[in-house]
C-alpha cells in the first residue's frame, strides 16, 4: 500500500449514492491490485478500517450473520444498498433533459454525464437512444447537432461518440494550422535626428499645429482665441472640444449640408430673400424623425421685404439664479426646438446633455447631425413649459417649434370653421400623410362620427350577388309579446332615417330578423341573413 491512496468514503457528500459508487470501484481496484494476496477476512478488515467509525457502527445494525460480516461483496451490497435512495425515475427523466454542455466541456465529459443521469431513469433497452437524443438537443456546436441530425435509425450511440472525438480534433487541428501563419502586428519605424543641435530643439506644437521650439513663447497661437470653442492659447484645428463633439456624433461621418441655393442652381448674393417652412414628421422603425425649416428659396433681386418673427422667452437653469433670456426664431414648420451649439456653450453650466433616439432631417430628407437634446425651463408672459431643445451645430438662429410656441400662447391655431370644426376630416389628411390603416381601433379614432348610431351613407353601393347561389325565403320569427311595442317603434325609427324600406310586393330574397334588448334597456333589431 506505499505510494497507494488509502480508500475513504466521505459521508457527508450531497450526492452520497455517487460517491459509493466511486468508492467500491476504488475498493475493487485496490484489491485485485496491491492486496490481492490477501485473504477474504483480512481484506474484509481493510474495507471495514475504511469505511470508518460511521461505517463499523452501520455495520452492527445490519442484520448479517458472522460468515457474511467476513465477505468484501456482501458487504459492499448491505452499503450500497443502504446509500441508494428511492430516487424518482420521472424526476430523474425530467434532469436529463436539462443537462446542457458547458462551453468548454469536451464531449467524451458530457457522455459521462448522461450516463450516469440515464442510469437513474430505468429506460430499459432505450438507454442509449435517449442518451444520443439528449446529445443532440444539449450539444454546443451546431455543426455536431446538424450532422447528428442528418444520421438514420442505423446510427448508434458509438457512431456518435467517434463524430464527436472527430469533430474536436479537427477543431484542435485547425486552431493548431492557424496559429501557424505568420502575423505581423504592428510596423514601428525610427527616424534618426541629423540635424544637429537646433533640429532637437524642434517639437510638433499641439497648440498651432506648428512646428517650433520648445519655448511656450514661440507658439503663434498664444494670444490667439479658437473659433470653435472660444477659449484663448489654441486654434481650432487641433481643439480638442472639436475632436471631443465628433467622436460623440450621433451620425458620425455626416458631410456638411449644401447650399439650399444649389437645389434651385441660383447664386446666393448677399441680398434680402424669403424662407419657406414647411415640416413633416413621419414616424421611423425605431427612432422619432423630426423635420426642421426646410426649404429656403434664394432671390437675386431686391423685390420683397423678408418677414421673420422672433420672440424672447425667459429661460430658468437649475442652480442658476437670476433670470435668463433667450431671442429664437418662431416656426411653426417645425416639429421640435433647436439650440445651435455656439448658443449651447454660452449657457451657464447645470443644463446636461442627453443623448436621443432621435432623427432629425430637413425637407428634402437631408439627415441633419444633433449631438442630443437639453431640457429647459421657459417662460413667456404667463404661460410656463418644460420642454426639449436639440443641439445642432448650425449657424441659423434659435428655433421655436409648432408645439412649444402653441404652449407658450404665441402661436394659435384658426380653423376654417370654428364653429363646427372636423376633426375626423383633419386626423384623415394627417393619417394620409403619416402611415396606412392597419387597426379598426385606429380607423375609428380618425372617423368617431362613422361608427356611433345609425345613418346612411352617401353615394350608391352596387352589391354582385352570385347567380349560382339559389335565392332563400325566410319565415317570419316569433317576438315575444312584452317587445312587439318596443320592436314596432324600432322598425319606425329606422324606417325614418332611411336604414330599411318598406316593399309592397314579394323580393327572391327575404330574411328574418332577430330582435334583442341590451342591458342599457336600448332595443336592437338585427338582420340575420342565410343561403
Amino acid at each position: 500500500m506505499t505510494g497507494i491512496t488509502v480508500p475513504a468514503l466521505d459521508w457527508d457528500a450531497e450526492d452520497l449514492p455517487t460517491a459509493f459508487r466511486r468508492f467500491r470501484n476504488y475498493v475493487n481496484h485496490v484489491f485485485n491490485g496491491p492486496l490481492a494476496e490477501q485473504n477474504e477476512e483480512a481484506k474484509a478488515s481493510y474495507l471495514m478500517l475504511w469505511l470508518g467509525p460511521v461505517g463499523i457502527e452501520l455495520l452492527e445494525t445490519f442484520s448479517l450473520t458472522e460468515k457474511q460480516k467476513k465477505e468484501v461483496k456482501c458487504i459492499l451490497d448491505r452499503f450500497e444498498t443502504h446509500c441508494a435512495p428511492k430516487t424518482n425515475f420521472r424526476l430523474a427523466r425530467s434532469n436529463l433533459t436539462k443537462l446542457k454542455q458547458h462551453e468548454s466541456e469536451s464531449h467524451d465529459n458530457f457522455i459521462a454525464r448522461l450516463r450516469i443521469q440515464a442510469d437513474k431513469c430505468k429506460f430499459g433497452s432505450s438507454k442509449c437512444e435517449r442518451i444520443l437524443e439528449q446529445l443532440i438537443a444539449g450539444a454546443t456546436h451546431e455543426k455536431v447537432q446538424e450532422n447528428l441530425l442528418a444520421k438514420d435509425e442505423k446510427f448508434t450511440l458509438d457512431n456518435a461518440i467517434d463524430l464527436c472525438r472527430t469533430f474536436e480534433a479537427n477543431k484542435a487541428h485547425m486552431a493548431e494550422f492557424v496559429s501557424e501563419k505568420p502575423q505581423i502586428n504592428a510596423v514601428r519605424t525610427s527616424t534618426v535626428n541629423r540635424g544637429g543641435p537646433q533640429a532637437a530643439a524642434q517639437m510638433d506644437c499641439s497648440y498651432c499645429d506648428r512646428t517650433h521650439g520648445y519655448d511656450r513663447s514661440q507658439c503663434p497661437a498664444r494670444r490667439s482665441i479658437c473659433s470653435y470653442c472660444g477659449k484663448m492659447g489654441h486654434w481650432a484645428a487641433v481643439c480638442r472640444g472639436k475632436r471631443y463633439q465628433n467622436r460623440e456624433q450621433s451620425f458620425p461621418s455626416v458631410p456638411p449640408p449644401p447650399s439650399p441655393c444649389e437645389y434651385r442652381n441660383v447664386i446666393r448674393r448677399p441680398q434680402p430673400h424669403r424662407a419657406i417652412h414647411e415640416v413633416l414628421a413621419t414616424a421611423v422603425s425605431d427612432e422619432e424623425q423630426l423635420m426642421f425649416d426646410s426649404v429656403r428659396i434664394c432671390s437675386n433681386t431686391t423685390t420683397g421685404v423678408r418677414k421673420e418673427a422672433f420672440v424672447d422667452v425667459h429661460v430658468t437653469i437649475p442652480r442658476q439664479p437670476g433670470s435668463h433670456s433667450m431671442h429664437a426664431k418662431i416656426d411653426t414648420g417645425a416639429d421640435g426646438n433647436i439650440l445651435p451649439l455656439r448658443c449651447y456653450k454660452m449657457l451657464p453650466p447645470g443644463l446636461s446633455l442627453q443623448k436621443e433616439n432621435i432623427r432629425i432631417s430637413a425637407y428634402n430628407d437631408y439627415q441633419i447631425p444633433h449631438h442630443g437634446s437639453v431640457t429647459m425651463n421657459i417662460q413667456h408672459g404667463s404661460c410656463e413649459c418644460v420642454t426639449k431643445f436639440y443641439v445642432v451645430e448650425t449657424d441659423s438662429p434659435i428655433i421655436l417649434g409648432l408645439p412649444t410656441c402653441e404652449q407658450l400662447g404665441v402661436v394659435t391655431i384658426h380653423t376654417h370653421d370654428a364653429k363646427n370644426p372636423a376633426p375626423h376630416k383633419m386626423a384623415a389628411v394627417t393619417h394620409q400623410l403619416n402611415e396606412p390603416i392597419r387597426t379598426t381601433e385606429y380607423l375609428r379614432q380618425l372617423y368617431p362620427d362613422c361608427f356611433e348610431g345609425l345613418g346612411q351613407f352617401n353615394g350608391t353601393a352596387h352589391i354582385e350577388l352570385d347567380p349560382s347561389v339559389r335565392p332563400v325565403v325566410h319565415a317570419p320569427r316569433k317576438c315575444p309579446i312584452h317587445l312587439r311595442k318596443d320592436l314596432e317603434k324600432e322598425l319606425d325609427r329606422m324606417l325614418k332615417l332611411g336604414v330599411i324600406a318598406k316593399m309592397d310586393e314579394p323580393t327572391e330574397w327575404v330574411s328574418s330578423s332577430r330582435s334583442l334588448e341590451k342591458l342599457t334597456t336600448h332595443y336592437v333589431c338585427v338582420l340575420t341573413p342565410k343561403t
